[in-house]
């Protein structure tokens, strides 16, 4: 999503500069006990290792155990979805209520990607050079986009909470089923209306929260 106001990036570089001395200034010191593992329940099966490694970086960990710890999570399932600039997991917040974690890659293909997108985009005064703030910067405006969507009374999930790469939003599904993708439904029950539905959503995306999409 893009918006239309010029906001500044200055909170959220002071943010990600803090964020990147805490780290530096406590992960030394940080015995690998401190970390509750058994709350970040890693699937075992070789097939999605992979996948779960492709973001549990040694950062990322020590700042999720941090929402562990701190709230406003209680535990980390598996694997929802997995894609090539983020995965999603389902989780639970504190008072057991389900929740999903978007949990972006920190890598350079990702972080170029990002880059070439957000280029000229008014929003954005400084662009980071640096891959893991241009990703942490990523993820901020998309927790800004969705919290402006969700306020105006646009159908997205609630956003809950964003710490560096690490996007906690409301859980879209039913007893730890996610809700399937629209690209999934194959034969919706009345076509018309789901097309004008997208249309209004597309719409009301603009007039009310200064939105587009940015794959419109």
């Amino acid at each position: 999503m893009g918006e239309f106001d010029e906001e500044s990036e200055d909170d959220i570089e002071d943010f990600i500069d803090e964020e990147e001395r805490k780290f530096d200034t406590n992960i030394d010191q940080l015995e690998k006990k401190a970390i509750d593992y058994n709350r970040i329940r890693k699937i075992d099966q070789s097939k999605k290792r992979a996948v779960i490694e492709s973001v549990f970086d040694e950062r990322t960990i020590f700042h999720l155990n941090r929402l562990i710890v701190n709230g406003p999570l209680e535990r980390v399932e598996g694997v929802i979805s997995a894609g090539k600039e983020a995965n999603v997991y389902l989780a639970y917040d504190t008072n057991g209520k389900e929740v999903a974690i978007k949990i972006y890659k920190i890598d350079s293909n990702t972080s170029r990607w990002m880059r070439n997108y957000i280029v000229g985009d008014p929003r954005f005064k400084k662009i980071p050079h640096n891959v893991s703030k241009t990703i942490f910067l990523w993820a901020s405006k998309e927790f800004k986009n969705l919290k402006r969507a969700y306020k105006v009374g646009l159908s997205v999930p609630e956003p809950i909470h964003v710490r560096n790469n690490i996007l906690i939003m409301e859980y879209i599904g039913f007893e730890s089923i996610p809700a399937p993708l629209l690209k999934d439904i194959r034969k919706p029950k009345d076509p018309l209306q789901l097309f004008s539905e997208i249309l209004n959503f597309i719409k009301e995306l603009y007039n009310k929260a200064k939105l587009v999409h940015g794959d419109l």
